[in-house]
């Protein structure tokens, strides 16, 4: 142990070793072309911005646009590579596992378990492909809630209340549940100020400052799209779309979510009922850690839809109070948790389940074959300059593979043949089968068969079948080329 505090001593090297560490956890995940769809479509959405499509207007998901922007601003820097995204997404982890931890230096934790606070967040985010290992939005906008939190608690000048501010609301842009964090933040220096009765004018206006900045990013937002004659758009797809969504959740749909979650990743959550129940805490880590606990979990349940990724969200409290596990003397633990925190005893069991982790990984993303990948390829061989593409139902990463433009601005597959989103985006279904149809693409991609009748009858009648391979789930997938008049 002693030898790790030194180690540790240095932020330099505490932020190298995180960095480290999440490129080795999530290594194998960088050669795949898909892990997830919901990336493929911020991909294929962010390069078309950042070649001049207008967000909600010529591209289209349901999302806020600052996830947009922001991979937008990222594939300037790296172009169109899923590789290097991936390797960025790594270091957006690493550095909001080191934001996190220097938190908790500066609420009184020690150094060990400021140290593993990160850690955990880190392996939190590299076992489970919908819970972290596929980059999601929480994946990007969890680095801007950590840093809004680092400013706020970590340096005493209130100027820092205003790009404390900033940083949780573009956080916000990419997706509006943060602000519950922002809410919990608040909430926690309110109480902590009126424990100590130290209200002040200057510490009202820190308030204030942190709440202006928290509101410019958006309405800076609204503003370029007002200017640009679309204020109308913006508002529909930021307060209408998601009142037009279903909640179809009982109960039980709750509670077994919250399960799976806790049963999925039980060592951290073990370790962070231990340290919650057991050890006595730091009061202003643990009101803190229980006030974001508890205000995070309200976004995630209250959709109704338990997506894996909203779980993410949730890593950072939880990651804040199971670190402090490691924060005391072993004899402060029952007999058989001692015996595991022995190094003879604890480091095979990190190496054993590191291992083992990253044989997992490659199995699943580097020795399964990458049949997008390979359609690519194989389309890549056919077009000629100029050629248009459909991706139909299959994935539509390889809009971004190949460069080419979707004939529809519904990126995301499901948005066009899914009754819950034609009625919450206010789609006219015929309309955009019509626009895909006088687009009159090239080459059409299609995984067993379209769900639109009369797409599949546009297909038959005008196209020809060149190659077909099958999928990673047995389904057909098929490489049409449209007939030569």
């Amino acid at each position: 142990m002693g030898f790790i505090q030194i180690f540790l001593q240095r932020r330099t090297r505490r932020l190298g070793f995180f960095i480290g560490l999440a490129l080795a956890l999530r290594f194998p995940t960088f050669f795949r072309s898909v892990i997830d769809h919901d990336e493929s479509t911020y991909l294929v959405i962010a390069d078309a911005v950042r070649n001049g499509a207008m967000y909600w207007v010529d591209v289209i998901d349901v999302k806020p646009v600052g996830i947009f922007w922001l991979l937008g601003a990222l594939l300037e820097i790296v172009g169109r590579s899923v590789f290097w995204m991936r390797v960025i997404a790594a270091l957006f982890l690493a550095l909001t596992a080191f934001l996190l931890s220097e938190t908790k230096l500066r609420l009184g934790s020690s150094l060990v378990a400021a140290f593993a606070s990160g850690a955990i967040y880190l392996v939190l985010n590299s076992v489970f492909t919908f819970y972290g290992l596929s980059p999601n939005t929480e994946t990007y906008f969890n680095l801007f809630t950590i840093a809004g939190f680092f400013l706020v608690l970590n340096v005493r000048n209130p100027w820092v209340f205003f790009p404390a501010g900033l940083f949780l609301g573009y956080g916000f842009l990419i997706k509006y549940v943060v602000l519950f964090d922002g809410v919990a933040l608040g909430l926690f220096l309110l109480m902590t100020w009126q424990r100590a009765r130290s209200f002040t004018w200057t510490k009202i206006g820190s308030l204030v400052l942190l709440a202006a900045g928290f509101t410019l990013p958006f309405a800076a937002t609204y503003a370029y799209y007002v200017l640009s004659g679309h204020g109308d758009t913006f508002l529909f797809y930021t307060f209408e779309v998601s009142g037009r969504y279903p909640v179809a959740a009982g109960l039980w749909d709750f509670v077994k979510s919250f399960l799976d979650v806790q049963l999925r990743f039980f060592p951290v959550f073990f370790f962070f009922y231990f340290a919650l129940f057991r050890f006595r805490l730091d009061t202003s880590t643990r009101r803190l850690g229980v006030l974001w606990t508890l205000l995070v979990l309200v976004p995630i349940f209250v959709p109704g839809k338990f997506f894996g990724h909203y779980f993410i969200q949730l890593f950072l409290p939880v990651s804040f109070l199971a670190g402090e596990f490691f924060g005391r003397p072993r004899a402060m633990y029952p007999r058989f948790v001692r015996l595991f925190m022995l190094p003879r005893v604890a480091y095979p069991v990190i190496a054993l389940f590191l291992a083992g982790n990253w044989l997992l990984q490659k199995h699943d993303y580097i020795d399964r074959p990458d049949v997008p990948s390979q359609m690519a390829r194989e389309i890549k061989s056919r077009l000629d300059a100029g050629d248009e593409i459909y991706m139909g139902n299959y994935h539509p990463i390889l809009y971004f593979i190949l460069g080419k433009k979707s004939p529809t601005p519904y990126i995301h597959r499901g948005l066009l043949w899914t009754e819950e989103h034609l009625h919450a985006l206010n789609i006219d279904q015929t309309k955009e089968i019509d626009r895909i149809i006088e687009s009159r693409p090239d080459w059409v991609v299609v995984q067993d068969s379209l769900f639109s009748p009369r797409l599949n009858q546009e297909i038959r009648t005008r196209y020809s079948e060149v190659s077909r391979m099958k999928t990673e789930k047995g389904h057909e997938l098929y490489l049409y080329q449209r007939n030569v008049r």
